[in-house]
């Protein structure tokens, strides 16, 4: 298997699983201030280890994302690079009056933009967990999250006309599903989540999956927010690669 394949088959494995290693949020930069890596940080010191906090010594403050997250209880992270512009998008269950709420930012090329919310709750107002988050080649984004009801539910959402659209069910609510996973292979959204028989796998065309995301743009209520998604360039300064990290090259 060569280094590429190599990295290919990595990558996949890792888009397919659920984000739930602790954290630190960071960008690397090179000498002429351009994204080099994002930092996922995966070292875990037991009860005292943090999802959002700063653990390398010596890193730019602009460069860390969300360090003081841990403070008010945000859970962890999902992260994918835009194949396109090659900026990071992060996107987290913020803690806001103690429910959780799907929040995201990017990389402007000298900050992270301020987090932005994605979806709105249903009236009931379940907490939304368990990001995942991938883009196909063009640039298109796919997240999966659960909404953390009593029986639990995976919902989909993408960006469109420069909004996101109103989550769209992927699950039978009677079944209590969460932990969703997802990749891009060719033209299909290879999907994942769990339920109490088991795993279950998904095959969903991407056409598809997006025309019927659209669809909900034009409900008269439509159950989501539109947040139109910032689209910076990145650069900024740099740091040493820290040990026991996942690091997403550029």
């Amino acid at each position: 298997m060569n280094h590429r394949r190599f990295l290919l088959c990595a990558g996949l494995t890792l888009a397919m699983l659920p984000v739930v290693a602790r954290a630190e949020v960071s960008v690397i930069l090179d000498g002429h201030g351009h994204v080099r890596r994002v930092v996922y940080l995966t070292r875990d010191a037991g009860r005292a280890g943090g999802v959002w906090k700063q653990m390398r010594p010596r890193v730019p403050y602009e460069t860390l994302l969300n360090p003081l997250g841990d403070t008010t209880g945000d859970l962890s992270p999902s992260i994918a690079i835009h194949p396109v512009t090659g900026q990071p998008w992060v996107v987290w269950p913020r803690n806001e009056g103690n429910q959780k709420r799907l929040v995201f930012s990017t990389w402007t090329g000298k900050a992270w933009t301020a987090p932005q919310p994605i979806a709105v709750p249903d009236m009931m107002g379940w907490d939304q967990i368990e990001p995942r988050l991938t883009f196909d080649p063009v640039g298109t984004p796919y997240l999966l999250f659960t909404e953390a009801a009593r029986k639990g539910r995976i919902l989909f959402t993408t960006v469109m006309h420069g909004a996101w659209t109103p989550p769209l069910p992927l699950t039978d609510g009677s079944v209590d599903s969460r932990s969703p996973g997802a990749a891009v292979v060719g033209d299909t959204l290879q999907v994942t989540w769990t339920t109490p028989s088991g795993v279950v796998s998904q095959s969903l065309q991407k056409t598809s999956l997006l025309e019927s995301a659209t669809n909900l743009m034009d409900s008269p209520i439509p159950p989501g927010t539109t947040t139109k998604p910032d689209d910076p360039r990145p650069h900024g300064g740099g740091t040493e690669d820290p040990d026991d990290q996942l690091i997403f090259p550029h």
